[in-house]
C-alpha cells in the first residue's frame, strides 16, 4: 500500500476513534487518543481539531487547550473561521478571555463572519464582562456585517447581567442598563429579528431584571407555541422579585396545565413566591389576598404531585400550612430532592 494511503487510513483511524470518544461524553480519552495519534506520527485535521478543541471546553482543561492551539497554528489551521470560533468557545469555557481575545485580534478583522464575532461575546458574558460584551456589539454594528438573532440573544442577556450588578460603572453612567437593551432591542426590530425565539426569551429575562414587567409578558406573549421552560421560568422570576407573587402562582399553575415539566429552578422560584405571599397575607389580612387564598394550598398540592414524581417522599409534605416558615421548610426540601435527582 503506497505511504500517502496507509497515512489516509490511518488518520481515518484516529479521526473516528477521537469523534467517538467525544460524542459519548469521554474527552479525556478523546485527547490521550489524540497524543497516541501524535506519536504514531500521525498528523491531525480540521475537524480533528475542531472535536478536541469542544472536549477540552467540556472538561475546562486549558493547558491541553493551548497545546491545541499551539498545535493547530503550526498547521495553519488558525485561519479557518471554523477552527478560530471553536478556540474562542473552547478558551472561553475554561475561563481564559486572554487567550480568546488574542485568538479574536489575531483574525483578520475583514475575514470576522458573524460566528466568530459571536462566539466573542458569548465568551465575554459567560464569564462575568457584560460591559465588554456590548462594547463589542457597538464595534459589530460599525462593521459590515449583519447580527443575527444569536447575536442578539446574547447581548440582550449580557444586559440582563449588567443588570443584576450592583454599582455605578462606566456604561451605568451614561445609560441605564434598561435603555441600553431598548436600544438593542430597537436593533433587533429593525432586523426583525425581536420575535425569534432565542432574542424574544433574551427580551423577557432583560425586561423582567430591570423591572418592566409589562414589556417582560409582552416578550413572553410573543413566543407563542415557541415558549420553552426558559420563558416560562423568566416571567415566573420577574413576578415574584417584582412583588406579582400571585400572577406567579398563577402562571405556574398554567405552566402546569399545559403539561410543561418543572425543573429544580422553578420549584425554588414558585416557592418563594408562596413565602412572600404568606408572609403578606399575615402582614396585611386584604380582601384580594383572601380571595386568592386558596393558591399556596392547590400550588402545594401540585408541587407535592411533582415532587413525588421526581423521588420526594410523602410523608414529608404532611399537613400543609400557610404560613412562611411551613413553606421555607418545604421549599427546602424540594430543593434539594430536585437537585440531588438531576
Amino acid at each position: 500500500m503506497p505511504a500517502h494511503a496507509s497515512l489516509r487510513k490511518a488518520l481515518a483511524h484516529w479521526s473516528s476513534l477521537i469523534a467517538s470518544c467525544v460524542h459519548s461524553r469521554r474527552p479525556r480519552e478523546s485527547l490521550q487518543a489524540y497524543f497516541s495519534m501524535l506519536d504514531d506520527g500521525v498528523q491531525p485535521d480540521l475537524r480533528i481539531f475542531l472535536l478536541l478543541f469542544k472536549a477540552c471546553g467540556s472538561i475546562r482543561n486549558l493547558e491541553h487547550g493551548r497545546t491545541l492551539h499551539l498545535h493547530a497554528r503550526d498547521l495553519g489551521l488558525v485561519s479557518d473561521p471554523f477552527v478560530a470560533s471553536s478556540l474562542l468557545s473552547m478558551f472561553g469555557k475554561c475561563g481564559s478571555l486572554r487567550f480568546s481575545e488574542e485568538v479574536f485580534h489575531e483574525f483578520p478583522q475583514h475575514q470576522r463572519d458573524v460566528v466568530l464575532w459571536n462566539s466573542m461575546l458569548s465568551a465575554y458574558s459567560e464569564q462575568g464582562h457584560e460591559e465588554k460584551a456590548i462594547q463589542l456589539y457597538c464595534e459589530l454594528r460599525r462593521t459590515c456585517l449583519n447580527p443575527d438573532h444569536t447575536t442578539y440573544a446574547i447581548t440582550l442577556s449580557a444586559c440582563a447581567g449588567l443588570a443584576k450588578t450592583e454599582g455605578a460603572d462606566t456604561y451605568k453612567s451614561k445609560l441605564t442598563c434598561l435603555e441600553i437593551g431598548q436600544r438593542i432591542h430597537a436593533d433587533a426590530r429593525r432586523d426583525g429579528l425581536d420575535s425569534h425565539a432565542m432574542v424574544a426569551s433574551s427580551l423577557g429575562c432583560l425586561y423582567g431584571k430591570c423591572g418592566v414587567v409589562r414589556q417582560a409578558e409582552n416578550s413572553f406573549i410573543s413566543l407563542g407555541r415557541h415558549c420553552n421552560i426558559v420563558a416560562w421560568t423568566t416571567l415566573i422570576t420577574a413576578y415574584t422579585e417584582h412583588g406579582f407573587e400571585i400572577k406567579a402562582l398563577q402562571l405556574y399553575l398554567q405552566l402546569y396545565k399545559e403539561g410543561m415539566v418543572p425543573d429544580q429552578h422553578v420549584f425554588s422560584v414558585v416557592l418563594q413566591a408562596c413565602v412572600s405571599l404568606a408572609e403578606k397575607e399575615e402582614e396585611e389580612f386584604t380582601l384580594e389576598a383572601e380571595r386568592v387564598k386558596f393558591l399556596p394550598l392547590v400550588l402545594g398540592q401540585s408541587l407535592h404531585i411533582d415532587a413525588a414524581k421526581k423521588g420526594a417522599g410523602h410523608q414529608s409534605f404532611g399537613n400543609f400550612q400557610t404560613d412562611a416558615d411551613a413553606w421555607c421548610s418545604l421549599g427546602f426540601y424540594c430543593f434539594c430532592q430536585c437537585s440531588s435527582s438531576l
